[in-house]
């Protein structure tokens, strides 16, 4: 973490030296909220006071973690890489079913089903869309009808008195 956060922090400032302050506030948003508690309260005036009291706290931690439990984290870390790791967690997975069926061997009854199956889908599809047309022309023929029906009295003549 900390290499990385040197890394990005030149990057950021691109030359331009950070107030040792923000330094230390940065980094240390950056620790697991315990490690981070324990070196807020050292009080590091700089980066580099800050970096030496997390990697203590750390160290203490781990100690007192193996010291308890029995097990040794940092050998932990370095017996299983991330390839490891990765192939452990693949294999715990189950596979999807539809990729399993993706893997079988397709033949030719399969096919023929598969095509049947499309078909029929095509067709429901096709009556399924004129359905819904005649539904919306129905729609539009009711709503014509109503604008159409206005209240139109008769008209007369006020001379003659014709309709």
């Amino acid at each position: 973490y900390t290499r990385r956060f040197r890394s990005i922090l030149r990057i950021a400032t691109r030359g331009q030296a950070l107030h040792d302050t923000y330094q230390v506030n940065y980094s240390i948003q950056g620790l697991e909220p315990t490690l981070g508690y324990q070196v807020r309260r050292s009080n590091p005036t700089n980066l580099s006071d800050a970096i030496k009291t997390a990697r203590g706290e750390e160290e203490a931690k781990n100690e007192l973690i193996r010291k308890t439990t029995g097990i040794n984290i940092e050998q932990i870390r370095q017996e299983k890489n991330i390839e490891e790791i990765l192939k452990e967690g693949t294999n715990k997975r189950e596979e999807n079913e539809i990729y399993r069926k993706m893997q079988k061997p397709v033949n030719e009854k399969d096919i023929d089903e598969l095509s049947k199956a499309l078909e029929q889908f095509r067709a429901e599809r096709i009556a399924m869309g004129e359905t819904l047309n005649e539904i919306k022309n129905q729609q539009r023929r009711n709503i014509n009808r109503n604008a159409n029906t206005r209240n139109a009295r008769i008209m007369r003549c006020y001379e003659c008195n014709e309709e």
